[in-house]
C-alpha cells in the first residue's frame, strides 16, 4: 500500500516538472530565437525548472519524507 502511495507522489511531481518544460516548447518550434520580451519571458519560465540531477542521497531524503507523510496519514486513519 505505501509503495503504490510513494510512485504517486513521484508521479505527480514528475507531471508537474513535464507541464513546465511544455511551457518552453511555443518559444523554440521550428529553431526560434526568442527576443524582447519573448526571450525575457522564456527566460523566466525557463528558471522554474530545475537543472542540477538529484543526488541518491536527496532522492532517499525525497521517498522518506513521501513515506512519513503517508504512514502519518494511514495511522490518522486508523485512529477514526
Amino acid at each position: 500500500m505505501i509503495s503504490h502511495s510513494i510512485f504517486h507522489v513521484i508521479a505527480e511531481s514528475r507531471a508537474a516538472l513535464e507541464q513546465r518544460c511544455a511551457n518552453l516548447i511555443p518559444f523554440v518550434l521550428n529553431d526560434a530565437q526568442p527576443r524582447g520580451l519573448r526571450k525575457i519571458a522564456y527566460k523566466l519560465k525557463r528558471s522554474r525548472i530545475p537543472r542540477k540531477l538529484t543526488t541518491p542521497e536527496e532522492w532517499l531524503a525525497l521517498i522518506g519524507n513521501a513515506s512519513e507523510k503517508i504512514s502519518v496519514g494511514l495511522y490518522k486513519s486508523e485512529q477514526i
